[in-house]
């Protein structure tokens, strides 16, 4: 068996890289800077955009709009729908560059919706078939949020938040998994006979990965580039390319290079959490791989979800600080949701997707207690820096998982206190 190959194999090549890629994020930079300065020519810019979410508040909404340049929020007490396409005049007064790039709050006026385009929109139709199969909209809006990306409400995230499973609806590498698996079994039943018959000589396994990376491809359009699914989609292309090459798939170098290439084509992904965030739970999946693949099996397969979420916890609680007794479940969660994803999406395609409705809603209805509790930043930066070295040397990785058990103690501790 041939040992497999790394795709760089000198410094020289990693530097080569490194001012390639150096120089394509700062051709985009440029190209961002220079709508930005477009953007604070005048202190009122009028732009066309479209209503991404609704936030309601008490006597007015915070809207979310995306326009060609920039995503902005700013509240209204106009009547608007999501998707809606709007003509608006933002304030331009005292936003960064940074906030620029990942997205603002500002002061408007002067909306004025605009006729709706009577073009036809994949991702509108798919949302509305999987609305005609529910009665209640919370429902709807967590099924659009895992199927099309579409940004939930406050008080779904809050609730999400509370059982520690956010990342279960935010569309990343384990939607792709599923949907890869699906695409490559539909079109190998359908591709099988004809590759007998008149391709013998092809790559079977190839040309069906090939047309599943062209479906994955579109999907991450529909979504509109959502940078979770990019960094999975990225690494799943790089993975291809290089199982064909015999190169070593599952690495730190993979993880590394897609990043740098996401940030070079990509880079208002920088300022992006959920990037970063998908980027983490990569990083200590690979981790967790690298020091414990050989264990038993179904120790493996016990372990891998408690260490994965107790590894990302510390970072996690410095972005967003609820604490419940209810996220040690996290774990278990995530097991039912391998089932779950797969089952209601093909539900919703002969038009079932209602059959979960009575126990989601019961579960919506079950209030859990919850605190406010952040990680400190002067904890979280050296368990990064300990957690990189962790690649290399062991006593790191005992002192990394000696953090995170010791940091998880404090924090459920402190709520049964």
């Amino acid at each position: 068996m041939l040992e497999s190959q790394h795709l760089l194999n000198s410094r020289l090549q990693w530097l080569y890289l490194i001012i390639i890629l150096g120089i394509i994020f700062s051709i985009n930079i440029f190209i961002k800077y220079q709508n930005y300065l477009e953007f604070k020519k005048e202190i009122l810019y009028d732009t066309k955009a479209t209503v991404i979410n609704i936030y309601p508040k008490q006597n007015h909404n915070i809207i979310r709009l995306k326009t060609q340049n920039f995503e902005v929020f700013t509240s209204t007490k106009e009547t608007l729908l999501q998707n809606d396409n709007i003509k608006i005049t933002l304030i331009t007064d005292d936003i960064s560059f940074l906030d620029f790039l990942r997205g603002f709050l500002t002061k408007s006026f002067g909306i004025e919706q605009l006729p709706s385009n009577n073009s036809f929109s994949l991702s509108n139709y798919l949302s509305q078939k999987i609305s005609s199969q529910h009665d209640n909209t919370t429902i709807t809006m967590i099924y659009q949020a895992l199927y099309l990306a579409t940004p939930p409400t406050k008080e779904l995230r809050e609730f999400f938040n509370g059982y520690g499973i956010s990342h279960l609806i935010a569309i990343s590498g384990f939607h792709l998994g599923v949907l890869s698996v699906i695409f490559y079994f539909m079109f190998n039943l359908v591709y099988k006979p004809l590759h007998q018959k008149y391709l013998p000589y092809r790559n079977k396994k190839y040309d069906i990965l090939l047309i599943t990376i062209f479906l994955l491809f579109g999907y991450l359009i529909l979504i509109d580039l959502v940078a979770s699914f990019l960094r999975s989609f990225v690494m799943f292309v790089f993975g291809v390319i290089l199982l064909r090459s015999n190169i070593k798939i599952l690495s730190f170098e993979t993880l590394l290079l897609t990043v740098l290439f996401i940030l070079a084509f990509f880079s208002e992904y920088i300022l992006s959490i959920s990037l970063w965030f998908s980027i983490a739970g990569v990083f200590y999946i690979f981790l967790f791989l690298h020091n414990y693949q050989n264990i038993n099996k179904y120790l493996l397969f016990f372990l891998f979800n408690f260490w994965i979420y107790l590894a990302v916890n510390p970072i996690t609680q410095y972005f967003f600080g609820t604490v419940s007794l209810y996220q040690l479940l996290s774990p278990f969660f995530s097991l039912i949701f391998t089932a779950f994803y797969p089952i209601s999406l093909a539900l919703h395609f002969i038009e079932l997707g209602w059959i979960f409705d009575s126990f989601l809603v019961a579960w919506l209805d079950f209030k859990i207690p919850t605190i406010e509790l952040f990680a400190s930043i002067y904890f979280v930066l050296p368990y990064i820096v300990v957690s990189i070295m962790s690649i290399w040397s062991k006593i790191a990785l005992r002192i990394t998982e000696i953090s995170f058990i010791g940091f998880n103690l404090w924090l459920f501790g402190t709520i049964i206190r």
